[in-house]
């Protein structure tokens, strides 16, 4: 009986020094970690983004201001001017322009999830989180806590009666039935949706498996900042987003958020239709100090979530 032929090696330990033996055909090493994601499509994503949503919402804009003032208001640059400043106050042409900004946005983060080889809804958060109904309510609480948080260090400031939240507030606060309800699918459903599904879905993602959880949300907050193209309502988004950021990476789903987001932009449309506002110092520094308390103890309560998550995935494996 002659020898077996030896079987040939892959691997020549002479050139590949390791720790431990090669063995012929032995499975690939485990140890190195895959190359992180590159992140400059994010920025470049982004910038694309606001360059298309200013062209087609100026042009929009634009041509609203012509078909209610004719052609004849181009040879007046001062006339102009009044006349698109008066187009933003009109909900028919105000929340559609909004809305261009929103499908921009939303079409962005499809094609690039669609791009990458991670299915669409892993690829974007999309697929279910560990939160029970509680838990979204809950977590949208938290939400309406941040952005009650907010409103009131912008009253106490005094930043209420100039840029686009006045703007906003003063349109809202005329709106009829019809009106209302096309504000509600442009600013709350639509933005909600759209919002989300870009920043928190696409971009936070990204981010955060290259840099870790702290910048990849604080990054990403700033860029949903900026969009927003305003000094005191950029703030108040970063802000927002942050909290957004921290609920989408502990429950790993933007669903959440996508709800804290609709709900959030829907009572800002539906109080001010309706003339509910609640007024004074004394009530923002209340109300302030309720909402950051609420804040902290909605995060306390995702932060538990997440650690039974985990716990829990872990007796199962182990199991």
């Amino acid at each position: 009986m002659t020898d077996p032929l030896p079987l040939p090696s892959p691997f020549d330990p002479a050139e590949i020094p390791l720790p431990y033996p090669v063995f012929p055909y032995a499975p690939p090493d485990l140890r190195y970690a895959p190359p992180k994601p590159r992140v400059w499509p994010v920025f470049v994503a982004f910038i694309i983004v606001i360059v298309v949503s200013l062209i087609i919402g100026g042009v929009a804009m634009l041509l609203a201001t012509l078909i209610l003032n004719g052609t004849g208001i181009l040879s007046d640059a001062v006339a102009l001017r009044h006349s698109l400043e008066e187009a933003q106050r009109i909900p028919a042409v105000l929340f559609p322009v909004a809305l261009t900004t929103s499908l921009t946005l939303l079409g962005a983060a499809l094609v690039a999830a669609r791009l990458s080889p991670v299915p669409l809804r892993a690829r974007l958060r999309l697929t279910p989180s560990s939160l029970s109904f509680v838990g979204y309510a809950i977590a949208v609480l938290g939400a309406l806590a941040v952005s009650q948080a907010c409103n009131s260090l912008i009253n106490l400031m005094g930043f209420t009666n100039s840029g686009t939240l006045k703007l906003l507030d003063d349109v809202m606060r005329h709106l009829s039935r019809r009106d209302m309800a096309l504000a509600l699918f442009c600013v709350a459903l639509a933005a909600g949706v759209a919002e989300e599904t870009y920043f928190r879905g696409y971009s936070q993602t990204r981010l955060v498996e290259r840099w870790g959880p702290a910048w990849g949300i604080i990054i990403t907050s700033v860029l949903f900042g900026i969009l927003h193209m305003d000094p005191v309502h950029s703030s108040f988004a970063f802000l927002f987003g942050l909290y957004l950021g921290f609920v989408a990476h502990r429950v790993g789903s933007i669903r959440p958020t996508i709800a804290c987001h609709i709900v959030n932009n829907g009572i800002a449309v539906v109080l001010p239709g309706l003339n509910v506002d609640f007024g004074g110092r004394n009530w923002d520094w209340g109300s302030l100090a309720v909402s950051l308390l609420v804040v902290l103890l909605v995060i306390l309560y995702l932060q538990r979530r997440a650690r039974e998550q985990v716990e829990a995935v872990t007796a199962v494996v182990s199991g």
